[in-house]
């Protein structure tokens, strides 16, 4: 509540005291935590807002140049202010010593995805898998991730190419466990590549 307080400008510090400005009765009161966090987030700019949706889509870490490489060009402008004033609302921060950016709860990152349609999804996922596997550094990367957001993408054909790269690297580490849960995930694309139209492989 008190964040939110300050989002709004009703909290504001001064002189080294918190004062409240403005009518207090005046301020929204959401019940209960994800109520309270779709205010805060749907109070912030729309290019931050974008941000936080394909951030949510990474996971709850991610690196701010893979994002900043999809969304600048859309947009015009890179993302760095916008990355600035989520960090200041304390939605996102560092993560300790990997170069990323981090959710700072895992619920706020939840809740960015549960909201999203599906459309947005498969738009972003999508995005993020094409992003990927054009990036220098795609052979550092676990093949896998690339694969999942390929699927979700519904980019079926293209997810299945990368499992099978996934599979590879999991045999020459000898990781039977996984070994097991890329296999499991191939074949459950393999089934959706085969019953449905939705694939975008041929487009």
């Amino acid at each position: 509540v008190l964040r939110s307080m300050v989002d709004a400008g009703t909290l504001v510090a001064v002189g080294g005291r918190w004062t409240v400005q403005g009518d207090l009765d005046s301020v929204a009161r959401p019940q209960g935590v994800r109520a309270l966090l779709a205010a805060r987030i749907d109070a912030l700019p729309a290019y931050a807002r974008n941000v936080l949706a394909l951030a949510a889509c990474v996971g709850n870490e991610f690196h701010v140049e893979l994002l900043d490489s999809i969304l600048a060009p859309s947009h015009g402008e890179p993302i760095g202010r916008e990355i600035e004033l989520l960090t200041a609302r304390g939605l996102i921060t560092r993560a300790d010593h990997s170069g990323k950016l981090r959710f700072t709860e895992s619920i706020t990152r939840e809740l960015v995805y549960d909201r999203l349609t599906r459309k947005a999804l498969v738009q972003l996922h999508g995005a993020l898998a094409q992003a990927m596997e054009r990036s220098a550094q795609r052979d550092e990367l676990p093949a896998e991730d690339i694969g999942e957001h390929f699927a979700k993408g519904q980019f079926q054909g293209k997810a299945l190419d990368w499992f099978d790269r996934a599979l590879e690297q999991a045999a020459n580490t000898v990781d039977t466990a996984r070994t097991a849960r890329i296999l499991r995930r191939s074949c459950e694309v393999a089934r959706a590549h085969l019953a449905g139209p939705n694939s975008k492989d041929a487009v």
